[in-house]
């Protein structure tokens, strides 16, 4: 059934693919997700403007994200955790990612692209969970599709 109304953030996931975009899991125990789509513009303006600003669509589009979660060192099936992560960031790998609700349905909208994984903190503090977080950045096109019948 596809999201309708207030969306819970608790109800959408971002998922990583780590073969290359043919199954995607998520990353695991996220408690926080934050995308940025980042779209340009060019002031065209001229002496012509009668003083104003005149915008056009740029060509250089990007997103950035950051995540940040609690880590669990265990594998869960279904799940890329902390080390994983690091394995990703470290091989510079293109990562293919979804941010979409759990089982995305008709009329449900999923973000995509391929990222590249930028940064990972892994840390803790004296009587609380450990925690980790990474930062993500897009690499080539990025866009949204909505859930078919």
């Amino acid at each position: 059934m596809p999201q309708t109304g207030e969306v819970l953030a608790g109800n959408l996931y971002l998922k990583l693919s780590s073969d290359g975009g043919t199954t995607h899991d998520v990353a695991g125990c996220m408690r926080d997700v934050q995308l940025t789509f980042d779209f340009p513009t060019v002031d065209v303006g001229s002496q012509g403007s009668g003083g104003y600003q005149k915008l056009k669509a740029g060509r250089r589009k990007s997103m950035s994200g950051s995540c940040s979660g609690v880590m669990r060192f265990t594998d869960a099936s279904g799940e890329v955790n902390a080390d994983d992560i690091f394995t990703l960031a470290d091989d510079g790998t293109e990562v293919p990612f979804l941010f979409e609700p759990e089982t995305a349905g008709v009329g449900d909208v999923t973000y995509s692209g391929t990222v590249l994984i930028t940064n990972l903190q892994i840390g803790g503090s004296d009587d609380a969970e450990a925690t980790y977080s990474f930062s993500l950045s897009s690499t080539g096109v990025f866009g949204t599709t909505v859930g078919e019948a």
